[in-house]
């Protein structure tokens, strides 16, 4: 026996060495958030997904449109019109353009894009008055994510960047640990609730109100049961309640 105070650090260390982890199991993303997550994540599929433009503008081949300036502008037909989420048109031939929506795929034979303010906005016919780079305002396949990058690790708690890019790249859900239920119950026979009239000898339960804040604050289900007078068969049928 010893009379030698407990550290908050030895009381905590005992404490986790006598319990596990909860079981992990799939949980639909939004559920899913501030979670820990308990498998490792890889992409399935790239981000983007396939070659689409930056800008709203035109789709063209860098070599048609590499001379252009306000002096010398180039004139192109324009073939048609591809919108994000509406492409019909896959490809393009030299010496034309495509007038392009951002977001929208970047056709065949197009490896550049001409921003409208570079343009006439011209509907048959557009008058380019200034190149781009080759390749510029175009993002290119895989930019941001390439298919089997892991995403997320085990162990990362689920923030919203992390449910973001899980929805981004098609996943419903992860496999995560859920949130822990704490219950708090307050003994004491001086104890009143707050809003309540105090006796002489008697004070307000201020405690269990903080335990139950700091385990909600810590990520877990706390549940505030209320004051349990200092009787044994009364603190039995209040724990076997929960």
């Amino acid at each position: 026996m010893t009379d030698e105070l407990v550290s908050v650090e030895d009381h905590r260390e005992r404490i986790l060495a006598a319990i596990d982890p909860l079981p992990a199991f799939d949980q639909p993303l939004m559920e899913a958030f501030g979670l820990s997550a308990a498998e490792d994540v890889r992409a399935s599929v790239a981000l983007p997904g396939f070659d689409n433009s930056a800008m709203d503008g035109y789709a063209v081949a860098y070599a048609d449109v590499a001379s252009a300036s306000e002096d010398s502008p180039v004139h192109l037909p324009v073939v048609g019109e591809i919108g994000a989420g509406q492409a019909t048109l896959l490809a393009v031939s030299p010496g034309t353009a495509v007038k392009i929506m951002t977001g929208a795929p970047v056709p065949a034979g197009a490896d550049s894009v001409v921003p409208y303010e570079w343009t006439d906005r011209g509907v048959a016919k557009v008058v380019i008055s200034r190149a781009p780079k080759e390749g510029q305002h175009v993002r290119p396949k895989g930019q941001d994510v390439n298919q089997g990058d892991l995403l997320v690790q085990s162990g990362t708690v689920l923030r919203a960047r992390q449910i973001g890019l899980l929805a981004a790249v098609g996943r419903p859900s992860v496999r995560s640990r859920p949130r822990p239920r704490v219950v708090v119950i307050s003994t004491g026979s001086e104890l009143r609730e707050p809003g309540s009239s105090l006796g002489h000898d008697s004070v307000y339960d201020g405690n269990s109100f903080l335990l139950a804040a700091a385990a909600r604050q810590a990520g877990a289900i706390a549940y505030r049961v209320g004051i349990v007078p200092d009787e044994p068969r009364a603190f039995l049928s209040s724990l076997n309640d929960q």
